[in-house]
């Protein structure tokens, strides 16, 4: 029967030390954990904030105006990076039943690599300005070489026209 308080003393010691041990750990990983992410976060941050320098420089800001951002390659922060950048201008939904979602490499899904699919956005959400980065497909319609971000300016009447994309989407700035 001695031995049963050394036990429970035992035990609770071992309890502390393991709460203490795992609060440690913890302390010591979240730094880390946040440097890894904001080191992820950089780059991103960093093309959102030339895209912003890049559009700002050439398209007034106002809400009049429309812009659909077509990004091969993004996941989708950077339309929101992007977006909020560039408040007060609006673009087209990120995700909408309709419309495919502008990241995650659908603009290089086969059906809205075509420029139909493109044609319908532009003109039912009265796009005024495309912003292409990261090799979206849709760029070889345009005879640009994949690399780069462009600024296009769009002519809606030449769309509703019928006008190819090449000769309704006029280049307004290309950053390689």
């Amino acid at each position: 029967m001695k031995t049963r308080p050394f036990i429970r003393k035992a035990t609770i010691l071992f309890t502390c030390l393991w709460i203490v041990a795992a609060a440690w750990q913890s302390f010591t990983t979240v730094p880390q954990t946040i440097a890894h992410s904001l080191a992820q976060s950089a780059r991103p941050d960093r093309q959102a904030r030339q895209v912003a320098d890049l559009v700002r420089a050439h398209v007034p800001l106002t809400s009049k105006l429309t812009v659909l951002y077509l990004n091969g390659i993004d996941g989708g922060d950077n339309f929101y990076r992007v977006r909020y950048l560039l408040y007060p201008l609006s673009f087209v939904d990120y995700w909408s039943w309709n419309d495919p979602n502008q990241g995650g490499y659908v603009w290089n899904i086969p059906r809205f690599t075509q420029a139909s699919s493109l044609r319908r956005i532009m003109l039912s959400r009265r796009v005024s300005y495309v912003i292409a980065i990261d090799h979206p497909a849709i760029l070889r319609l345009l005879h640009a070489p994949a690399d780069g971000l462009y600024l296009y300016r769009v002519q809606r009447r030449k769309i509703q026209a019928g006008a190819t994309l090449a000769s309704a989407l006029s280049l307004v700035v290309r950053m390689p």
